[in-house]
Order: structure tokens, then C-alpha cells, then sequence
């Protein structure tokens, strides 16, 4: 995934039912995102086996960079209205 650094705003559509990390109340706690869900990055950082911050569903989450690389797709960037 090239510019993987410049994630921030971007959405990405889940290929597979995905764990995250919930801070609600405090405690954290595993939540499970499922598949074909669309999700929002909020801030990184975006290299190694790191926690990214998502948002998802009125909630900000936690999850591995490594599970954004291998289970998301980039949402079409034209649908968004950037241009490249």
C-alpha cells in the first residue's frame, strides 16, 4: 500500500469481520467490526504492528495498522471528492 503515511480522513471498507480495540468507560475491550463495513481513519501512526485510531458507527476505536493493511480497501477516492 504506497503513502500508507497519509491515511488520515481517509475511509476504508472492511473485507473480513475485523477485532478492535474499545477504550469505553475506561476499559479496554475487544469489539468485533464486521466485514464490508466502512470505517474513518482519525490518526496514525501507519508504520509497523501499531494502534491506529478509527472511527466507526458514532465510535472511536482502536486497531493494529497491520489489520488495516491486510483487511481494508481503500473507499474509491472519486466518491469522496478528492482528487489525486
Amino acid at each position: 500500500m504506497s503513502g500508507f503515511h497519509q491515511l488520515r480522513d481517509f475511509r476504508y471498507r472492511l473485507t473480513v469481520d475485523t477485532a478492535v480495540i474499545s477504550t469505553l468507560n475506561g476499559k479496554p475491550r475487544v469489539v468485533t467490526i464486521p466485514a464490508k463495513s466502512t470505517i474513518t481513519i482519525l490518526d496514525g501512526p501507519f508504520n509497523g504492528a501499531r494502534l491506529v485510531e478509527i472511527f466507526w458507527e458514532g465510535k472511536t476505536l482502536m486497531m493494529f495498522t497491520a489489520d488495516l493493511k491486510a483487511h481494508a480497501e481503500l473507499v474509491d477516492r472519486k466518491k469522496m471528492g478528492i482528487s489525486d
